[in-house]
């Protein structure tokens, strides 16, 4: 805290003395422009670090190495509330497992009663309550334990539900003023839930939710009682019970489910049922008795950001405005024993500061390749064509989080079209004076009622971002090439060399433009009246004090030259013919389904035949770039 303090009282006095420097020197404040944004990076950076230090120091893990983690009576201290009952309250539980030396204590909060009340069991044993029954005796408990978490229900007509979250903290660490304690992550952590069953009633059949787990196991063979389901509202998976019926034999392999989390800290369960009457929940916080009969074994899919790395958040610094920054690396991305069924890409709605100028993209797409990031659940979203297959795209916006849904219609995704997605995610701002601060995105994939483990990644704005190319493009003028670019706020800027290669690699300076020396928005152009079969272009900016900065590149082919590229005729009545030495591939999609009709290469010509009436994109290309012709066949 000292050093901030100190660096920020030196850039206060700093920006006092150089804004009357600046009256008579224009390379003063230049120079003063990179000490400031060097000192406040530094300052950021020396923050950054603290705050990574703080958080290491806080999650420590250890290994539960499937041992019974126990929620004892003797062990229980109201905090909030009296009894655990209210929506709200929050229960210590003290010293539920320890490993080695260290004591891990739980805080249980009620998040959420609907539907019903907690309800003692007939015959409820002295000084026992229904937030968590820690006896044996009453109707029905013959087989709970006081190391269960054990809560019991009432519900109504049409059934209710609760939900309980679970923080894991070091011993002794809670605080009596913010109800928080120390976070620690515990490892190889099992639950069970017994007796999902129904108690007799008309669609009493009980459920419970979990969301975040590695694997779970049930009985899945003919007599098993549980059935599964995605719940998209409460990201959980829900095993439910397919049975009014009441089974007595609380342990019973078919109404029985076992969660296995690889590592956790904090996390959520939902009980309920769907219709009225006494229900009891029994949540064995350990491996458990051994199955009767061997049960199936469903691994949820997982994915990575980095290989063998499923719980990676990695940051990235956008400090440019209209770059993609990746959101993830080419890798084997995606585990999975069959096809996905979704892909999600989801973040904070409030993260999103400059609306439409925050976009994802996906790259190497041939349409809907880029998504403005301010959708609402109204937004529409054109199909997304990635490398050939068509995914729909659903925006959903639910509380405080906003979610991109990619599927395909009829037809699963497979594990390597997962992958292929994934890394093509990149997100780009337009707005070259963003709002400072962290864009938080996260991952997952839905393979059928299980959801993969959630990879963040944050996109940090660390400053409004300096001087700014906000376009630059070239076009076609009269058998010439007009080379126009727009900037922005720029500073101590020079000049700017325009540059040209024909092939990409080799370049020469065919003109200069001074510069305005604007801070509002500046419109340049350059004619190059000699353009050759292939045209690339880019810009070098040149700042006072010698600093060259590369802009990024733009492809043209010269239509009129002997190597141009053609599409004819067109409108076609069925058959059309390419040619061109420029590029070695060509795809044709139907614009109105985004199917991909006909593909194959270019060897100077190549005839396309019997395509049906309709309108397409001939898409050519080659290892650098690639042409777009719209083409109607009547």
């Amino acid at each position: 805290m000292k050093e901030k303090e100190a660096y920020s009282r030196k850039i206060h006095s700093l920006t006092k003395t150089v804004k009357i420097l600046c009256k008579n020197t224009y390379y003063l404040c230049s120079l003063f422009t990179l000490i400031h944004r060097y000192m406040k990076l530094k300052l950021l950076a020396l923050l950054l670090t603290a705050y990574a230090s703080a958080s290491v120091m806080a999650q420590n893990s250890y290994n539960v190495n499937a041992k019974t983690i126990s929620f004892l009576a003797a062990n229980k201290v109201h905090k909030v509330g009296t009894n655990g009952q209210t929506v709200g309250n929050k229960t210590l539980y003290t010293n539920v497992v320890r490993v080695g030396t260290q004591n891990i204590d739980c805080i249980v909060t009620t998040v959420a009663l609907t539907g019903g009340s907690f309800t003692l069991p007939s015959n409820a044993g002295n000084g026992t309550i229904p937030f968590d029954y820690s006896s044996a005796t009453g109707t029905g408990m013959t087989s709970n334990e006081d190391s269960f978490f054990a809560p019991t229900f009432s519900w109504n007509g049409t059934g209710g539900s609760a939900k309980f979250r679970f923080e894991f903290i070091a011993g002794g660490s809670y605080n009596n003023s913010t109800n928080k304690g120390t976070a620690v992550i515990l490892k190889n952590v099992y639950i069970n839930t017994y007796d999902i069953d129904g108690n007799g009633g008309t669609n009493s059949n009980q459920f419970a939710a979990f969301g975040g787990f590695t694997s779970s196991q049930y009985q899945t063979t003919t007599g098993g009682y549980i059935q599964t389901a995605y719940n998209v509202t409460d990201d959980k998976t829900t095993f439910s019970s397919n049975t009014n019926n009441n089974n007595t034999n609380v342990v019973d392999d078919k109404t029985r489910i076992r969660v296995y989390y690889a590592s956790i800290s904090d996390f959520e369960i939902s009980v309920g049922a769907g219709g009225a009457g006494a229900a009891y929940y029994f949540l064995d916080f350990g491996f458990g008795p051994a199955w009767t009969s061997t049960p199936s074994v469903i691994t949820a899919p997982k994915i990575e950001l980095f290989n063998g790395d499923t719980v990676f958040n990695k940051t990235t610094d956008v400090n440019s405005c209209n770059i993609i920054k990746e959101l993830a690396i080419n890798t084997t991305n995606t585990i999975a024993s069959s096809t996905i069924d979704t892909i999600y890409f989801s973040f904070n709605t409030s993260d999103i500061k400059d609306g439409a100028s925050e976009r994802l993209v996906i790259d190497s797409s041939s349409s809907g390749d880029t998504i403005r990031l301010n959708f609402t659940n109204a937004t529409t979203i054109p199909n997304l064509v990635f490398k050939g297959v068509t995914y729909r795209v659903i925006p959903r916006v639910s509380g405080t989080t906003s979610t991109l849904v990619f599927f395909r219609s009829g037809a699963k995704i497979t594990v390597a079209q997962s992958e292929s997605m994934l890394n093509a995610f990149g997100y780009i701002t337009t707005d070259c004076s963003p709002t400072a601060g962290a864009r938080a995105f996260t991952f997952s994939i839905l393979q059928g009622s299980f959801m993969s483990n959630k990879l963040n990644l944050t996109a940090n704005i660390l400053i409004p971002l300096p001087l700014t190319l906000l376009d630059f493009k070239a076009e076609y003028n009269n058998g010439a090439v007009l080379v126009k670019w727009t900037t922005v706020q720029e500073e101590a800027t020079s000049h700017f060399n325009v540059m040209k290669s024909e092939d990409g690699m080799n370049w020469s300076k065919i003109g200069t433009v001074a510069s305005n020396n604007k801070p509002n928005v500046s419109v340049y152009t350059f004619n190059d009246a000699f353009p050759v079969a292939k045209n690339y272009y880019r810009l070098q900016q040149v700042d006072i004090n010698g600093t060259i900065t590369l802009s990024k590149v733009c492809f043209l082919v010269n239509n009129t030259a002997e190597n141009a590229s053609s599409v004819y005729p067109n409108p076609s009545r069925g058959e059309v013919t390419i040619n061109s030495s420029v590029f070695n591939n060509y795809q044709v999609y139907n614009i109105q389904t985004g199917a991909l009709v006909s593909e194959g290469v270019i060897d100077q010509t190549a005839l396309i035949s019997e395509l049906s009436k309709g309108l397409y994109f001939v898409v050519m290309s080659n290892d650098e770039t690639r042409e777009v012709v719209k083409l109607i066949v009547q």
